[in-house]
C-alpha cells in the first residue's frame, strides 16, 4: 500500500521544514516515495529541497524553470511509481494518520479516490500539533460527484489521496490557468467514484501565514474567471442537466462578486441574472457562449488588479 508523494513548490522556503517533516512522518507509516518539483524558485526554497533529499531515502527533486502549478503536478505524476498518489500543496501540513486513514477508506469503498476535511494554520503550527486523523472506518461515497463538485469544489488537492492509474487518466491537467484543483476536481468527478472521510487531513495557510509570500492563484477575480474558462472547456463531455448547473452556479457566483466588488455594475449584475436564467433552457449550443460571457465579466477587475480582490 505504498504512496507516491507529490510536492509542488514555488517560493515556499518558509513552510518546507514544516510540510517536509509531516510528508516524512506520514510516508513512515505508509511507505513509499517523496517527490518534489520546484517550479523555478528564487527564495532558497531549492537549497532546502536538495540539503533535505541528501539526508532522506527515497526522494527525488527536480528542479525546473518556472511553468506553473499544474506543469508542475502533470511532470510528477509522470515520475511516480507507486499504486496510491497524494498530492501536496508546498505549504499545506498534511494530518497525523491521514494517509493511512483514506488508503482504508480507498480499499473499503473501491472508489479510485478519497478526500478528507481541512482547515487553516498560522506559522508555528506543526504536523504533531495536528489531531490525528481516525474515523473508525467510516466513510460516505458522494452520491453525485460531478455535482458536488460545480456546486462547491469538493476537496484541496492536499487533503485528497488517489489510485494511481486514476490520476493518471485525468492528466495532463491545462497548463495555463493559475489553479489545478477545479480541472483535477471535475476530471476525476466523472472518471472515478468518489468517497469522504470525516476527519482533519491537511491544514493550509492562512492569509496571516502566507503574508509576504506568492499567491498561485493571484486574485479572486483570476481565480474565478479561470474557474470559468476550465469549466467552458469540458462543457461538452457531461449531460445536458450539469452543463446548465455548470453555467447557473458560474453566473451566480459572476453576479455575487460584481455586487460586493464591482461599483456601478448594476448592468452587468442584471446580465449575470439573465445567464444563470438562459442555463435552464435545454439548449446545449447555448451553454458555451453563455459559460464565455461569463468568464468575460471579470474582465474589469482583471484590467485593474491592485484596485479588486
Amino acid at each position: 500500500m505504498s504512496v507516491s508523494y507529490l510536492v509542488t513548490v514555488y517560493q515556499k522556503a518558509k513552510f518546507l521544514p514544516t510540510v517536509l517533516a509531516a510528508i516524512v512522518a506520514e510516508r513512515a507509516e505508509s511507505g513509499g516515495e517523496i517527490i518534489v518539483i520546484d517550479d523555478g524558485s528564487t527564495d532558497g526554497s531549492a537549497q532546502i529541497l536538495d540539503d533535505f533529499a541528501a539526508g532522506c531515502a527515497d526522494v527525488t527533486i527536480v528542479h525546473q524553470t518556472n511553468a506553473g502549478v499544474a506543469a508542475a503536478t502533470n511532470r510528477a505524476l509522470r515520475i511516480a511509481r507507486e499504486p496510491f498518489v497524494r498530492l501536496v500543496d508546498g505549504d499545506d501540513i498534511i494530518a497525523p494518520n491521514s494517509t493511512r486513514v483514506m488508503l482504508q477508506a480507498l480499499e473499503a469503498s473501491g472508489c479510485g479516490c478519497v478526500y478528507g476535511d481541512i482547515d487553516e494554520y498560522d506559522m508555528g503550527l506543526t504536523y504533531h500539533d495536528l489531531p490525528r486523523a481516525d474515523t473508525g472506518g467510516r466513510f460516505d461515497i458522494q452520491a453525485d460527484a460531478l455535482a458536488g463538485m460545480l456546486k462547491n469544489q469538493l476537496f484541496v488537492v492536499s487533503a485528497m489521496l488517489a489510485r494511481r492509474e486514476v490520476l493518471l487518466s485525468a492528466v495532463p491537467l491545462p497548463e495555463h490557468y493559475s489553479h489545478q484543483d477545479v480541472a483535477l476536481g471535475l476530471r476525476l468527478a466523472t472518471a472515478t467514484r468518489i468517497a469522504h472521510v470525516p476527519a482533519l487531513c491537511c491544514s493550509m495557510a492562512s492569509n496571516a501565514a502566507t503574508s509576504g509570500s506568492v499567491r498561485i492563484t493571484g486574485s479572486m477575480a483570476r481565480m474565478y474567471r479561470d474557474t470559468a474558462r476550465i469549466t467552458r472547456e469540458m462543457l461538452g463531455d457531461w449531460p445536458v442537466k450539469y452543463r446548465g448547473m455548470a453555467v447557473r452556479r458560474n453566473a451566480s457566483r459572476a453576479f455575487l462578486y460584481a455586487r460586493r466588488h464591482m461599483p456601478g455594475s448594476g448592468a452587468r449584475c442584471v446580465a449575470l441574472l439573465l445567464v444563470r436564467g438562459l442555463a435552464y433552457l435545454p439548449v446545449p449550443a447555448l451553454f458555451p457562449r453563455l459559460m464565455d460571457f461569463v468568464a468575460e465579466s471579470y474582465a474589469p477587475a482583471l484590467r485593474d488588479p491592485r484596485s479588486f480582490p
